[in-house]
């Protein structure tokens, strides 16, 4: 199926040759149709599948540019993905005349309330500033047609599920409700099944399979050997784009401070982060101004970055679903990657539970020379983690020397 066998405006026909969409992903062409037709739609596609575009077109296609009223509200776990799903409907303004604002925090609500009295149709927003707009009488939801979950799982995750529930309770009984998720749990059957009617349910996931698209490896390496072989792999792929994941912000400091030091167009990207700053490196990201992404799971889902060839993960998850949507910012809409994971002694027996869920065991590469993997008779076990990180205490010519002269004055 092409674009143009959906029953889409002409004016977004348009838009869509000029951007280069000819074929529709299997969520788009799912969902495109109900949407059109006003039901309601839970969305169950991997990351990565277009998501985005299988909501936004038929909305676009469906509001009227004439009423000056919020007629849309999109909810979104992260304000990196609200912005890009603004970004979205932004791309299609001069063919659509649908106004955006987005709402989300660390960002400033006077800017924010300019851009929904502007004109806006639209509110893309994270659960947190939507609802203080509301409780605040600054967002009225009065006229509203159409809710969009987006990452529902993910906001559930976040704890967002009370201000969820406050944001739907303000919203007219007649509504078009979407809901689309990666993983589709307990809790938000429930969510559904109370604020949604008779819902279309679309399925391109198989739970927490990953793409066809991406090849999958890893190796067993000592903790202590993790920063040495991350640039040693960063060497080879210099000046292509990639994502490192950590699990601690602290982690993520370190080890993008180390590698901008070591010359690598690397940076850090967390939730300490302000918003400016965070929208910055994602823009420098995205633009090629930086090569290498070190990050914590904030920007694990919503980053539609095509550029990004290879994902490494530094530190192993805690559970399959983060490993899933980390390894989602590669080979995204069909295009291929590659994926890493460094995984140490301790990691191991995390690292085989997530194996078993996503689907065909991975391969293990072997390590380099002047590397030594971990022997199996250690797996669940903890090395001795200093102070100095991956590298240890006395790692290099200069550490080595700093303890030589401390035991020298003992």
């Amino acid at each position: 199926m092409n674009f143009t066998e959906l029953d889409l405006s002409p004016a977004l026909q348009k838009q869509l040759t000029e951007l280069e969409f000819v074929t529709p992903t299997p969520i788009q062409e799912q969902a495109i149709p109900h949407i059109l037709k006003g039901c309601d739609v839970v969305g169950k596609a991997e990351t990565g599948t277009g998501k985005t575009l299988a909501f936004s077109l038929p909305l676009m296609h469906r509001l009227d540019k004439e009423r000056v009223s919020i007629q849309a509200l999109i909810l979104s776990p992260t304000r990196e993905l609200a912005h890009q799903i603004a970004e979205t409907f932004s791309k299609f303004e001069p063919a659509t005349g649908i106004k955006t604002a987005t709402v989300v925090g660390g960002e400033s609500q006077t800017d924010q309330m300019k851009a929904m009295h502007a004109g806006a149709q639209v509110v893309v927003g994270t659960p947190g500033r939507v609802l203080d707009l509301i409780t605040q009488g600054c967002l009225s939801l009065a006229w509203l047609d159409v809710l969009v979950l987006d990452e529902a799982d993910r906001m559930l995750d976040m704890g967002f599920m009370d201000q969820m529930r406050k944001i739907l309770d303000k919203t007219p009984t007649e509504r078009q409700t979407l809901l689309f998720s990666a993983t589709f749990d307990k809790a938000l059957r429930g969510l559904a099944s109370k604020y949604m009617k008779d819902a279309v349910e679309i399925r391109t996931a198989s739970e927490m399979k990953t793409a066809d698209t991406i090849d999958q490896k890893f190796v067993r390496v000592k903790y202590y050997d993790k920063q040495r072989l991350l640039e040693q792999v960063l060497e080879g792929v210099r000046g292509h784009a990639a994502i490192i994941f950590l699990n601690t912000k602290r982690e993520a400091s370190r080890v993008g401070r180390d590698l901008w030091g070591r010359g690598f167009s690397a940076i850090a990207l967390h939730g300490d982060m302000e918003q400016k700053i965070r929208n910055k490196v994602l823009e420098d990201f995205r633009n090629g101004k930086i090569d290498v992404l070190v990050a914590t799971d904030v920007a694990q889902r919503g980053l539609d970055i095509t550029r990004v060839e290879r994902v490494v993960n530094f530190t192993v998850p805690g559970n399959p679903e983060d490993y899933v949507h980390r390894i989602g910012r590669t080979g995204r809409a069909g295009r291929s990657g590659t994926v890493l994971t460094l995984v140490d002694s301790k990691e191991w027996f995390d690292f085989e539970r997530i194996q078993k869920m996503t689907g065909p065991k991975l391969s293990e590469l072997n390590l380099p020379s002047g590397f030594t993997p971990w022997d199996m008779s250690q797996a669940g076990k903890s090395e001795s983690r200093g102070r100095g990180g991956p590298r240890g205490r006395h790692d290099g010519p200069r550490g080595k020397k700093r303890f030589q002269n401390r035991r020298s004055r003992r």
